[in-house]
């Protein structure tokens, strides 16, 4: 039956006229989100669990280091060997200064055969080169 009147006298309203595929907009949206749900969980399996260039397998504690600034990027010279460098993941903006003299506890690994991977997990500097520097924190625990 559409619009009209039915056997008794009373008007009736076709649905379908008065709010257009309402069902067909709903369904479009339920199945749009489902295939975007679907895409998501997909694509996340796909990503590795360390999705930037480094890869950390071994701990180091209390190793000083001199920060120095090279090719517009900072590492870190160890003490005992000044051949070595440390790239590392993340270094602390307040200590981004050429020759200042670090200790950190951290991990080391490789990062694509540029030098020595380092992610600081704490780093300090002694009371005086705090003062020295004008440095705001003494240290950082970066876990």
């Amino acid at each position: 039956m559409g619009e009209g009147l039915d056997g008794a006298g009373i008007e009736t309203i076709s649905y379908q006229k008065r709010i257009p595929n309402i069902h067909c907009e709903v369904m479009k949206y339920l199945l749009t989100i489902s295939a975007l749900a679907f895409a998501l969980i997909s694509g996340r399996a796909a990503i590795p669990e360390n999705d930037n260039k480094f890869e950390f397998a071994k701990p180091v504690y209390k190793i000083k280091a001199t920060i120095r600034k090279a090719d517009g990027d900072y590492i870190l010279i160890p003490a005992d060997s000044k051949s070595s460098k440390f790239i590392p993941a993340y270094l602390p903006d307040e200590y981004k200064k050429n020759g200042l003299e670090v200790t950190f506890d951290g991990d080391l690994g490789t990062a694509d055969g540029t030098g020595t991977a380092l992610n600081i997990h704490k780093i300090w500097v002694a009371y005086e080169l705090k003062e020295k520097y004008k440095l705001v924190h003494k240290s950082y625990d970066l876990n």
